[in-house]
Formats: structure tokens, C-alpha cells, sequence
């Protein structure tokens, strides 16, 4: 078996492997956006989504500062989240998501697996985002329920997703298969909101 921290391939010639979206927006998808900015759905897949494993109580884990169901966002401007029990995500640019996890103690920390090239994340954002998921989701997303910070996994728009609450916007992530889907659920969901597509 070979341990695959023995392993340097920084000058063996082999490339780091470029991200390429699994979201395409269509004429179909397009056609849905009348730019009333009700909502508005990004596609982040390119963002890092670093996720690592910690023992409880260990010093990695209490350096994340989350715990299972919550998350905050770094001066960095990575989400750090802890969507089940002993599982963090940090999702953010590559060059952020490096520096937060370069800073965290090895005590405790049991693996890392870097997801960015196999789930898709977009970003639901909006004054009316809340409504839109509510449509499409059996979560109540109102502020009592599902405050800032607030993470959780259920269905959206029947495929088994990651949401997390960042700011005043949603992180959705979903295995990358299902993204093209779920941007295509979610737009015409937002339809009748006004939607925005893009940045």
C-alpha cells in the first residue's frame, strides 16, 4: 500500500487537474431570467470544498470553532462548517482555503479529501431565496429555524444536498452528477420570484 503523503509531485511534470463546471447555463435555463433580482443563483463549483475529519474535543476540531449543524465565515472569507458529526467542510478560493487549513493543528485530525471536482455548489441568493427554497425543499428556512450559520442535508428538488446558510446567502452543494439538474430546478423554481443568473 503506498501512503500517499510520501508522495511529492511538485516537479514530476504532473498538473493539478483544471475544474470544469458541471453547470451549463442553457437558452433554456437563460430564458428563465427576466433580471428581477428576487433571486439570484451562482454557480460556485469552483470553490474549494475542502472536507476534513476530527476527533471531538481534539485541538483541530476546537480550532474550526463549529460545531455539527452550525458554521461562520473567516476574515478570509471561507465557510467553515461542521455538516455531520466529526465532518468539517471549508469552502472558499483555493488560495484561501490553503491558508485555514495550513494554520490548524494536527491533533486530531484524522483525514482530509478534497471534494471540489465532485460536488457542485450554488449559491441561492435574494430577498425572496427563502421562499424559492421553501419550494422546493421541506425545510422551514425562516430565521428561527434555519439562522445564520445554520447547516444541514436534505432534499432540494428530490436530490440529496448540503445547505448551508452563509451571510445572507445558501450555499447548495449536491454530488456533481446532479448539477446540471438542480441549477435547472432551482431556476425555474426562482422564476416566478424574478431571477438572476450569474455573478
Amino acid at each position: 500500500m503506498v501512503n500517499t503523503t510520501d508522495l511529492d509531485l511538485t516537479n514530476s511534470g504532473v498538473e493539478a487537474p483544471t475544474y470544469r463546471t458541471s453547470v451549463v447555463v442553457t437558452p433554456a435555463t437563460s430564458g428563465l431570467a427576466d433580471g428581477g433580482g428576487g433571486v439570484a443563483l451562482v454557480d460556485r463549483g469552483d470553490h474549494t470544498k475542502l472536507m476534513l475529519r476530527c476527533d471531538a474535543g481534539s485541538a483541530a476540531a476546537a480550532a474550526l470553532g463549529v460545531s455539527f449543524g452550525s458554521s461562520r465565515i473567516t476574515d478570509s472569507g471561507v465557510v467553515i462548517t461542521g455538516l455531520r458529526p466529526d465532518e468539517y467542510w471549508l469552502i472558499g478560493t483555493a488560495e484561501s482555503v490553503t491558508g485555514e487549513r495550513a494554520g490548524l493543528p494536527a491533533d486530531g485530525l484524522r483525514s482530509e479529501v478534497d471534494l471540489t471536482h465532485g460536488r457542485t455548489l450554488i449559491e441561492v441568493s435574494g430577498p425572496k431565496a427563502t421562499g424559492m427554497l421553501e419550494k422546493v425543499c421541506g425545510l422551514d428556512f425562516s430565521d428561527a429555524m434555519t439562522p445564520r450559520g445554520a447547516a444541514t442535508s436534505a432534499s432540494v428538488a428530490k436530490v440529496s444536498c448540503d445547505i448551508v446558510r452563509a451571510g445572507d446567502s445558501y450555499l447548495v452543494a449536491c454530488d456533481r452528477s446532479f448539477g446540471q439538474y438542480l441549477m435547472e430546478s432551482l431556476a425555474d423554481a426562482a422564476r416566478e420570484f424574478g431571477l438572476t443568473l450569474g455573478d
